[in-house]
């Protein structure tokens, strides 16, 4: 678009001194391919691009499919080879068409020269990545993803940090392989980060195609696109706000009206979009009714806005500001509100705002666009999934308002009676079914501090610490509980386990042996007692003694 009407004639021009010869234009997806590095280092870095001859390498590409994939990557990598009568028969043809290539490049040559002269390319150079930039940024992504995937291995039980659409092979000799989407896009993050800070005297624009996350805290919105910034954005400010915000309801007013504020329901917008889109009913629409029709125009905008709205959402769940915390949350909902108002099929634009809704606990609004989505494609499986993930989300949300209601009532009947124990186990269940452990722990803490508690509230509070294994909050409760009873083998070795459990060798052995000292004397006037030293034997708690002297003296061994 911006070279066509850089070419028209002056006179035929909308603005007679446009033009815009000086703008590199590059795809951020296309970086990690060796053969479009060549392209736009040919267009805007000359000076590093050498020429590959056309025909030869046609002739040895050729070669290479009749050698078969193992053969040409031996001799890729420079390893012996098994070349056949005709590969090497076509190979001969290599120095036979080095003349026409030479005439090749002499025409093309002359050809690029008249172009540059005509201003075709913008007349500075800018730096692209090298060959050498190429290797660096997928033996950097390997050796990333690598660790990630090994921490995934070795820690199942915490977060991913394998992200959702990277492919990753482990061949037989420990070569990591990576295919997919996220993963060619994380490669060609890397090489958009090379052209950005190679590159310090240019300003730099994006249209984004797919995040990229490094981008994110230089970004500021710029009409349809955004500006890079040289440093980062220590705030979108309201100024910056209330341009972007005017600037896309004037916009908006181009494509399917300038009727959406801040205030404007989510409900008001799905009715508008069935209405208008899916059955043609056009009674009251503001917008240029060519819109309504063009289906690459609604994704384009729409993908535009959207891309907008995802620069706010991020700020809005990384800002320490709580000024512009607010400010994102209400600019990218309206920005979202207009994305899905352009495009309300696009999977892109319904998803993003759905993780905002469900971030802002606005579950119905989150139900209404899945459901708004599913209604332009019955049939989709994406759709289906998205309105049942939505779905999930909402009775969980309402399991939780109602634990919450609950909790109330738990916290009103404990404060009214705090020597009620029932009352103080219901509220601590409570509060661990929400997540608040620490206000749980901190009821049961409470408990085993008082001085007249009984041994049957500190024996509770004591076994449920051990339990859950939170051994550092059950030795206190088993410290008081002997000094209510002394004489109890089975609290005196629970004590000596939480203590092993702890990394306590020489108290864990002290409890032990008062623990077995007691059970014996138990058992010698009780035969059928339980046996505490035989226990001990095999106890988990105590692997980290069984090899020292005094356990095994302690146990018998």
């Amino acid at each position: 678009m911006i070279f066509a009407e850089s070419f028209i004639k002056p006179q035929h021009r909308r603005n007679p001194a446009f033009d815009r010869r000086d703008v590199y234009i590059i795809t951020q997806n296309a970086l990690a391919d060796g053969t479009y590095l060549n392209y736009i280092r040919a267009h805007y870095n000359r000076s590093a691009q050498v020429d590959p001859p056309f025909l030869r390498d046609m002739v040895m590409a050729i070669e290479n499919f009749l050698l078969g994939k193992e053969q040409a990557d031996r001799r890729l990598r420079g390893e012996p080879y098994k070349s056949t009568a005709l590969s090497r028969f076509v190979g001969s043809f290599t120095n036979v068409v080095r003349p026409l290539d030479e005439a090749l490049l002499r025409w093309g040559a002359r050809v690029e020269a008249r172009r540059r002269a005509e201003g075709v390319y913008p007349p500075k150079e800018i730096r692209t990545p090298s060959p050498l930039d190429l290797n660096w940024a997928f033996t950097n992504y390997i050796a990333d993803v690598q660790l990630r995937y090994l921490h995934d291995q070795q820690f199942p039980n915490e977060p991913k940090l394998v992200r959702p659409g990277e492919v990753i092979n482990i061949s037989p000799d420990g070569r990591v392989q990576v295919a997919g989407q996220t993963a060619v896009m994380a490669i060609n993050g890397l090489l958009t980060k090379v052209i950005f800070d190679q590159n310090p005297d240019h300003e730099f624009f994006v249209e984004e195609s797919f995040p990229l996350d490094w981008m994110y805290p230089y970004l500021t919105p710029f009409g349809i696109i955004m500006k890079i910034n040289r440093q980062p954005v220590a705030e979108i400010t309201q100024e910056m706000v209330k341009r972007d915000h005017q600037f896309w309801r004037r916009y908006a007013a181009r494509l399917c009206g300038d009727w959406i504020d801040y205030d404007t329901p989510v409900a008001d917008i799905c009715e508008f979009v069935e209405r208008t889109y899916l059955r043609g009913d056009l009674r009251g629409y503001r917008g240029d009714v060519k819109f309504v029709r063009d289906n690459d125009g609604q994704k384009a905008f729409s993908k535009l806005r959207n891309s907008i709205a995802g620069l706010y959402y991020w700020r809005y769940t990384t800002t320490a500001n709580a000024a512009e915390r607010e400010r994102m949350a209400r600019e990218s909902d309206f920005a979202f509100k207009q994305a899905f108002a352009f495009c309300p099929y696009s999977p892109e634009t319904v998803t993003r705002y759905i993780q905002l809704l469900a971030l802002l606990n606005r579950m119905d609004d989150a139900l209404r666009v899945a459901q708004t989505l599913q209604k332009f494609d019955p049939e989709s499986d994406f759709a289906r999934n998205i309105v049942d993930q939505v779905r999930g989300w909402k009775t969980a949300q309402n399991a939780q308002i109602q634990a919450e209601s609950q909790l109330s009532v738990l916290q009103a009947r404990y404060a009214t009676n705090r020597e009620d124990l029932k009352a103080a186990f219901d509220l601590v269940a409570a509060y661990v079914q929400t997540g608040r452990t620490n206000e749980a722990y901190a009821i049961l803490d409470e408990w085993v501090a008082r001085t007249n508690s009984d041994p049957g509230p500190l024996l509770s509070i004591a076994n449920a610490y051990v339990q859950i294994g939170l051994y550092a909050r059950a030795e206190p409760a088993l410290q008081r509980l002997l000094k209510l009873l002394p004489e109890s083998p089975e609290i005196w070795y629970d004590l000596a386990g939480a203590q092993a459990a702890q990394g306590k060798q020489s108290e864990a052995l002290q409890s032990l042996g008062v623990a077995l000292q007691l059970d014996q004397r138990r058992r010698a006037a009780n035969p059928g007692a339980s046996n505490l030293t035989a226990l001990a034997a095999s106890d988990p708690r105590f692997l980290g003694l069984r090899e020292l002297p005094e356990f095994k003296r302690l146990v018998g061994r």
